[in-house]
């Protein structure tokens, strides 16, 4: 039950969000995510990592987990507001 008004609260917000013309990320702190070609991913909003290695890197999003896979992947900088991650990326998959 718990998820499904989760899942219309949501859905409110990004109503909201459409209705005054609000950047959907910050009003419902979804995570950003950027891909430049298939060597850089810079994720924002982002709460931690959760795993770590060369061939996969799993951040805990605000709304999901996000996970990064590919070939000699390091972070090559991060805050508390933004993560910048390089090698060869193969895919980046949003898991609930």
């Amino acid at each position: 039950m718990k998820n499904k008004n989760e899942n219309k609260f949501l859905e409110k917000k990004e109503q909201i969000a459409d209705l005054f013309s609000l950047p959907h990320d910050i009003v419902c702190g979804a995570s950003n995510v950027s891909i430049i070609g298939s060597m850089r991913v810079i994720i924002e909003n982002y709460k931690g990592i959760l795993e770590y290695n060369s061939d996969k890197i799993l951040l805990q999003g605000k709304q999901s987990k996000i996970q990064i896979t590919g070939n000699c992947l390091k972070v090559r900088s991060y805050n508390e507001e933004e993560m910048v991650i390089d090698g060869r990326i193969d895919g980046v998959l949003f898991i609930k």
